[in-house]
């Protein structure tokens, strides 16, 4: 994108935006706007609460592009770790979703768990440690869920449960017209096969439903939170 083409007007930000709306001009813009490995230069950062905003988000980037009549770059950006850079773009718009963190345990003795998008594995540890539940989930507890949780997920647990996508039950997804979809092998059977590992570019996953495996504690009594070993 040129400089030219970073200059060229938008649509004004409707009132449901403008308050989580980052610009260069703000303070948080450099702690948004890059990942661990690129430092990004975006128009707009959006810090999403929830999935009302994010669908606002994905229907003003749609009017953008149609408004000046060529794509634009859009990332999604959880914890900042992805080694592609795809969270990360220079004159576009990136949706950050670390304000949308919550973790909850459903059910413990079924190991059923609830983890937005936004949280750090290194939290759903922490929480479902509690409980003496465990999953995979990568090696580094500041690692964003919805990056991992999409793309396979490696973790110490691996030879045990499998990748992180083998253990998701169902899922929250925005899709591209802008509609809040749950997603699992019965309810939108095609979204739920590509978000694990399936395909890509299918919408923003903002929620998961997570299969926990139960373990017993050590005979001390001392509990390790498994995947925040490393941070």
């Amino acid at each position: 994108m040129t400089d030219s083409d970073n200059q060229q007007k938008w649509p004004a930000l409707p009132a449901t935006l403008s308050n989580i709306a980052v610009t260069k001009n703000s303070g948080k813009y450099e702690s948004v706007s890059s990942n661990y490995f690129k430092v990004g230069h975006p128009r707009l950062v959006f810090m999403a609460e929830n999935d009302e905003q994010v669908s606002h988000v994905v229907e003003y980037a749609g009017n953008v592009q149609r408004f000046v009549g060529h794509q634009i770059p859009f990332s999604v950006r959880s914890g900042g770790h992805g080694i592609t850079n795809y969270s990360v773009n220079d004159g576009g718009i990136i949706i950050d979703l670390s304000q949308m963190n919550q973790v909850n345990i459903l059910d413990e003795a079924k190991g059923l768990v609830k983890v937005q998008a936004g949280a750090v594995w290194g939290d759903v540890a922490d929480k479902i440690s509690k409980a003496d539940l465990v999953l995979s989930s990568g090696d580094f507890g500041d690692t964003g869920v919805g990056g991992l949780a999409t793309s396979g997920g490696l973790g110490l647990l691996v030879r045990k449960q499998g990748l992180t996508t083998d253990q998701i039950l169902g899922a929250t997804i925005i899709t591209a017209d802008g509609k809040k979809r749950n997603v699992n092998k019965e309810e939108n059977s095609d979204l739920f096969w590509a978000i694990r590992g399936g395909g890509s570019q299918v919408g923003i996953v903002t929620e998961f439903i997570f299969q926990a495996d139960k373990v017993e504690p050590a005979k001390s009594g001392q509990r390790v939170p498994i995947g925040t070993m490393i941070k």
